[in-house]
């Protein structure tokens, strides 16, 4: 399984409000920056390749994430056009996934988990299981890809 973590800007425009010149997805949350949250949700569900995609791209993101070593994944990084919408997104990027089964992590939200008590993810090939916010931001899971999707 592979990941896209999808971070547009219109998720964030809040928050430049009240944190004028950082990048929302380095916000520290108790010591640590939202995007690595994320980071560690995929970590233990056993992915071990995530691309963080952005419509407003950020050099500080990439400085600090780097590669993804410190977190034994492999990090890529990807920019969109403003506004592109979630399967536009996933065209673009699948000759990353491949035919993997894909999670994709879209906005800014907070994911509620037990590191302790983590399920691994399954779907069947072709299905498409979401759980989203009211502003279409959240959480989905895709089944095995193809090109013909």
């Amino acid at each position: 399984m592979k990941c896209l973590i999808n971070c547009p800007a219109a998720a964030v425009a809040w928050v430049e409000r009240f944190f004028p010149g950082s990048p929302a997805y380095l916000i520290k949350i108790a010591n640590k920056p939202y995007l690595e949250y994320l980071i560690d949700f995929c970590v233990f569900l056993g992915i071990r390749e995530i691309r963080i995609i952005t419509d407003a791209p950020d050099r500080r993101i990439q400085e600090y994430f780097g590669d993804g070593l410190r977190w034994n994944v492999a990090i890529h990084y990807a920019t969109t056009q403003n506004g592109m919408d979630l399967l536009s997104i996933k065209q673009q990027n699948l000759g990353m996934v491949g035919t993997d089964s894909l999670l994709v992590l879209h906005g800014f939200f907070w994911l509620n988990y037990d590191k302790r008590n983590i399920q691994p993810l399954a779907i069947a090939p072709d299905r498409v299981m979401a759980e989203q916010l009211p502003d279409g931001f959240g959480m989905r899971l895709v089944g095995r890809l193809n090109d013909s999707e």
